[in-house]
């Protein structure tokens, strides 16, 4: 007999790693940037990468780019993702293809310092090019020389033109009709003390690091504590130290500027603030990341869609998931060998490991014991028989197990005539009733069991082959099943059967668990990745959880309370009245980082114990006033994209998608953060009741109506997750002769053709007649002519002769 207590480690922050083995371009990763669509693109220093959640998609940036090492992106009002990098040329990324805009083939290189919307395009402002502006407009590139004397020139939030020169007049510039016209607009106030004011603009202009965030110009030296702030808008001047802002004085390793937020980074700290540079928050980089990369950070996104997101110089992009510190690893002992097989009050749990015929008791999830039972094979089920006694069941033959001594006696079997019943084989499950038990074997049936005189007395009930059963105190019923049928007995009365025909006319398949919550009544049944939900078995009923890909989930109940485990993480929903479930609260399980399969587990002292491909986590069950306060939940974060005749929709709730009869091809994808697995998408069309899969992303729509409108709806899931039908409409653009008033011409056309056909056939047919009719009566002129011309001679002769 060995004791072990069990250890618990430490809440762990949950990372998900993206580098090189995901397809990352590189590890070395300068910044992240969220597009308008959701796609999240990662700049490194060898090209730039588009991720959706699943899948890295390193951009081609054709083989003529001679500088991929690219620290950053600007997306303009027209959806262009703009370059950061020392090059030759100016390009920028439209629908995944990139586009050259600006090629000198001088030995400068191009350097922007600045890329912002700019009245119809966007304006550059480059580092290698002093006092030159750069304005694109339509894929062109126009260049402006900016005055000598200004020292530097930048655009403030408003996207305004401001420059500076060495005696801190501040102009504003303005380009018109190509030309450069420059008014001064204030002088900087300085507001320090007075023996540097003569210093600030050679100190701001030799220090190397200065960014801009929103009407601030903004210096700073690399490993020191200040920084000089320039307010374009106050026309101000002041010197900073950290600790000043955010009161903290450490060294600045490294700013960054989105555009909307700075972030400060040092040793151990990320400092943000607004565009008005108030501090927003700070962050702790122990608290973000635990590897050595902590000391290589290199920016910073904090987004309400994907998260907290930490790059590297050296391993990728880090992205941590706070809400997944729930799971508790048991790290001192190990289950891989054992099945659960029973518990005995709501605190001692067993697991039996047949390969070495040990039988593990886990004591209120703190300690364990191990006992071996040399000779004994195929446990299948433990059963409380009373506070002394509890049965092990198995393979043939059957024990008695003294809860106090754990040792253990064989139990026979006999018949009703005190004969030693040999054909009782595996027992699968079995129900205590007050003074006996009923029982299910593997191969022989449904038993009445009574223990008496260290004896099984059997009675038969009913044949067939039943997985496990259950007893329904609210209907004082029994409820033995397999994967097709389901016997219902209520002692006294004979046995009630349902079989696969039943069950297929209720679209229930194959039945994989049967649970009962004794105190509402309520029914649950898992079966091929659904969890169905009855009041009455004989009534309709609902599917629970749509949302969570339930294959291979373990379902279990405690006190009312519904828990579902499995690769997405586990919920938990407590039943609140007959039929009346509450939202579930959800511990996560983020893109597999705990584990990949549940195996087993048990519930004891309000507390479960999972057994996964990756060991063992305890989870506290929620309380009841937890089932109040909101939730986490995974139902909605995610984006659906139509990429369709080179148009991109991120597509919303009953959005209409123009359809041209000449494309008929949609294709599809999915922007989810925490997404895992294998994206799988079903779709159907207007009233189809049956959903159709697609076998990978794409779509050639059937034949379809001109001028209609159709309801198309689709479904999404990966390994973890499902989302909820969303529909959109199709209208299908009519040819210019499908649109009614062309069709109302053409049949005008078509019906006057045809009556003027049917006149040009009458006159025809009228012309032939009476051309055939004069012939006719001509050739009947002519016979006339030529009988009258054969009597006239005969007549004359005729009269002479008489005369």
């Amino acid at each position: 007999c060995l004791l072990f207590r069990i250890s618990i480690c430490a809440q762990e922050i949950n990372q998900y790693n993206l580098n090189i083995s995901n397809n990352l371009p590189s590890n070395y990763v300068y910044s992240t940037f969220k597009d308008h669509l959701g796609y999240l693109w990662i700049c490194t220093d060898k090209g730039v990468a588009k991720y959706n959640g699943y899948n890295i998609n390193k951009l081609d940036l054709s083989d003529d780019f001679i500088n991929k090492d690219i620290w950053r992106l600007f997306e303009d009002k027209k959806g262009r993702m703009w370059l950061f990098n020392i090059s030759n040329q100016l390009g920028y990324i439209y629908k995944d293809q990139y586009h050259k805009v600006f090629h000198d083939t001088s030995i400068h290189n191009f350097y922007p310092r600045l890329i912002k919307n700019y009245k119809d395009g966007v304006a550059i402002i480059s580092t290698s090019y002093g006092g030159t502006f750069f304005t694109e407009k339509n894929d062109t590139l126009y260049t402006y020389f900016l005055p000598s004397s200004l020292m530097f020139y930048t655009l403030n939030s408003k996207n305004e033109l401001l420059g500076m020169d060495i005696n801190k007049n501040i102009y504003s510039i303005d380009i018109d009709k190509n030309k450069v016209i420059t008014k001064k607009i204030g002088k900087l106030k300085t507001l320090i003390h007075r023996q540097e004011n003569d210093n600030i603009m050679s100190d701001i202009f030799g220090e190397t690091y200065c960014l801009i965030s929103g009407d601030y110009f903004i210096s700073y030296k690399y490993d020191d504590s200040y920084l000089r702030i320039i307010n374009y808008k106050e026309k101000s001047y002041r010197k900073y130290t950290l600790g000043e802002l955010a009161g903290t004085n450490e060294n600045i390793l490294l700013t960054v500027d989105d555009g909307k937020q700075m972030k400060i980074f040092t040793k151990k700290n990320i400092y943000v603030f607004d565009a008005q540079m108030r501090l927003n928050n700070v962050y702790s980089i122990d608290s973000l990341i635990r590897t050595p990369d902590k000391d290589n950070v290199s920016y910073f996104l904090n987004d309400s869609f994907w998260g907290k997101l930490l790059t590297t110089y050296t391993n990728g992009i880090y992205a941590c998931y706070d809400k997944d510190t729930l799971f508790k690893r048991i790290n001192n002992f190990d289950l891989s060998k054992f099945t659960f097989i029973g518990s005995r009050v709501d605190s001692i749990c067993y697991w039996w490991d047949n390969s070495k015929s040990t039988l593990a008791i886990l004591e209120k999830n703190k300690s364990m014991v191990y006992l071996k039972y040399p000779g004994i094979l195929n446990r299948s089920k433990i059963i409380v028989y009373n506070k002394d006694s509890s049965l092990l069941l198995g393979l043939g033959k059957n024990y008695i197990l003294d809860n106090r001594s754990l040792k253990i006696k064989e139990i026979q079997a006999i018949n009703k005539n005190n004969e030693q019943y040999s054909d009782l084989d595996i027992i699968n499950g079995m129900c205590v009733y007050p003074d006996h038990f009923y029982a299910i074997t593997k191969n022989e049936g449904f038993y009445r069991l009574k223990f008496q005189g260290g004896h099984f007395h059997i009675s038969y009930i009913y044949s067939g082959r039943f997985s496990d059963i259950i007893y329904d105190s609210a209907r004082d019923i029994f409820w033995a099943y397999n994967q097709s049928e389901i016997l219902m007995y209520k002692e006294g009365s004979r046995p009630f059967f349902r079989n696969d025909k039943d069950l297929a006319a209720r679209k229930i398949n194959s039945i994989e668990k049967i649970l009962l919550d004794n105190k509402n009544g309520d029914i649950f049944l898992q079966e091929e990745g659904r969890l169905l939900h009855f009041t009455d078995f004989n009534k309709p009923y609902r599917t629970l959880f749509d949302n969570y890909v339930l294959s291979d989930a373990k379902v279990y109940l405690s006190h009312s309370i519904l828990i579902v485990a499995g690769a997405f993480g586990v919920l938990f929903s407590k039943i609140e009245g007959p039929g009346k479930l509450s939202n579930p609260i959800v511990y996560p399980n983020t893109k597999g980082l705990k584990y990949t399969y549940v195996y087993d587990g048990h519930i004891s002292d309000n507390k479960l114990l999972l057994k996964t491909n990756n060991g063992l986590y305890l989870l506290n069950i929620p309380k009841d006033a937890a089932f109040d306060s909101p939730h986490y939940s995974v139902q909605e974060d995610y984006k659906l994209i139509l990429m369709y005749n080179k148009n991109w929709y991120n597509i919303g709730i009953n959005d209409t998608i123009p359809i041209q009869q000449s494309h008929s091809r949609l294709q599809f994808d999915i922007i989810k953060p925490t997404g895992w697995g294998q994206v799988k998408y079903a779709y159907r069309i207007n009233t189809d009741s049956t959903w159709h899969n697609l076998a990978n992303n794409e779509l050639n729509l059937p034949t379809l109506s001109a001028c209609s409108t159709y309801t198309f709806s689709i479904i999404v899931q990966d390994n973890q997750w499902r989302s909820t039908e969303r529909k959109i409409y199709l209208y299908i653009i009519p040819y210019w002769w499908q649109k009614p008033p062309a069709k109302k011409l053409i049949w005008s056309g078509i019906v006057i053709c045809t009556l003027l056909l049917f006149y040009l056939i009458i006159v025809i047919t009228k012309r032939v007649v009476i051309k055939k009719q004069a012939k006719k009566n001509f050739q009947l002129e002519i016979e006339l002519k030529s009988i009258y011309s054969q009597i006239n001679p005969h007549f004359i002769f005729n009269s002479l002769g008489v005369a």
